[in-house]
């Protein structure tokens, strides 16, 4: 038996902790000793298999961070790497989290410290995730917003500013300095769970590249309203900036929709919800959407993957960072369009058309869906299991 901690440090949403729990139930099943500590604890009360404890966190001011980030070292600015005495605390929080626990592997999603803390403890260490948190390895690091115009020299500030305290920090515990920020995924495994045509960093070569493990977790089978106007699935949620107007043009539009809103109240779900838009707050089969004419979502690498492996064209409305760079490579495919949350909600009766009624984008997404088409989560799912399995048996050895 192994003692394997899963480590989930920066980001948002429910899909980081998915991943983990997808290889932490296998392990688990294979005698192993799992543990969790995550940046929210909601949605731990699933039967996801082990303990689950919080990550340690900056939760403190970000002293000067100004505007949007332009690159991997600028998020980390905002997350404790900006002190060097900060972060010396975060790493001294995670190696005691992994001595507490008995650590023989770490498996880090968005858990750039873990991944750091792990280093110096000298711990075997795999980093897993779509291509946005595991960055290609470049100096200065590479830009996340490409169609704006930064300096070089703030983006090789951000890394020197980042690189000078990670390695004072290192160099506190008898560690080799690293020679740049990227060399914090300089792990004993790295798995990118996305297909090289969707990762956030279009220019990786080589890529680690597993793809997606979109194993379904279940729900509602979609049952389609009755009628004859094309199939809609809308994943939002009830709060978005575009939801109402979403639905309102589904239905001027006499579109049969699913909606699943999670946390929708249900008085608002009653009085929104009509014969051909049918709204819940539970979840459906993501797997079983192959008749869907429409997503629409948020271009989290999930849905993404499982519209486009089942050819479905989307409409994607992100809201942050990775969503929206996950979005541009979709649209870029020819496989969907994307509403840029900074700008005003357009007129979407043409683009809705567009996107129903151009074949292009559906032929391109049938393209993708067929390159796939003999790709096997579960296996994939089981192979890297065992290797993890494999990196956490050498430590004990």
């Amino acid at each position: 038996m192994s003692r394997i901690v899963m480590a989930w440090e920066l980001g948002a949403g429910t899909g980081h902790l998915a991943m983990l729990s997808a290889f932490g139930r296998k392990l688990v099943a294979r005698g192993h000793d799992v543990s969790y500590l995550l940046r929210h604890l909601a949605g731990a009360d699933t039967d996801i298999g082990g303990r689950c404890l919080q990550a340690p966190l900056w939760l403190g001011n970000t002293h000067g961070q100004q505007g949007l980030p332009q690159n991997y070292s600028e998020i980390l600015l905002r997350y404790g790497y900006h002190d060097v005495t900060c972060l010396a605390a975060l790493v001294r929080a995670w190696i005691g989290m992994f001595d507490l626990l008995q650590a023989d592997l770490v498996v880090a999603d968005h858990a750039p410290t873990a991944l750091l803390a792990a280093r110096i403890h000298g711990l075997p260490a795999v980093a897993v995730g779509a291509g946005f948190v595991v960055p290609t390895k470049r100096s200065p690091m590479a830009r996340l917003r490409p169609w704006m115009s930064v300096p070089a020299d703030r983006l090789a500030a951000a890394d020197k500013w980042v690189l000078d305290n990670i390695n004072q920090v290192v160099a506190s515990h008898g560690g080799r300095p690293l020679a740049g920020v990227g060399d914090l995924f300089d792990v004993d495994a790295r798995f990118l769970t996305t297909f090289m045509e969707l990762d956030h960093y279009a220019d990786r070569l080589p890529g680690d590249y597993v793809g997606p493990l979109d194993i379904d977790a279940g729900g509602e089978t979609p049952v389609w309203p009755t009628g004859t106007g094309k199939r809609v699935f809308v994943y939002m949620a009830p709060d978005h900036r575009d939801f109402a107007r979403i639905i309102e043009l589904l239905n001027r539009m006499q579109l049969r929709a699913l909606v699943c809103a999670p946390g929708i109240p249900e008085t608002r779900r009653e009085t929104l919800e009509t014969a051909g838009v049918k709204i819940s707050s539970r979840k459906y089969r993501l797997s079983e959407l192959n008749d869907c004419d429409l997503g629409i979502n948020y271009g989290s690498a999930g849905i993404i993957n499982a519209m486009l492996r089942q050819g479905i064209p989307m409409l994607m409305l992100p809201t942050h960072l990775e969503q929206f760079t996950g979005a541009m490579r979709v649209q870029e495919y020819g496989c969907g369009r994307l509403i840029n949350p900074d700008e005003p909600f357009p007129d979407c009766v043409p683009l809705f058309d567009d996107l129903l009624n151009n074949p292009a984008y559906r032929d391109n997404a049938a393209k993708f869906m067929q390159k796939y088409a003999a790709y096997r989560p579960h296996e994939v799912l089981d192979d890297l299991v065992g290797r993890i399995e494999t990196l956490a048996g050498r430590n004990r050895s």
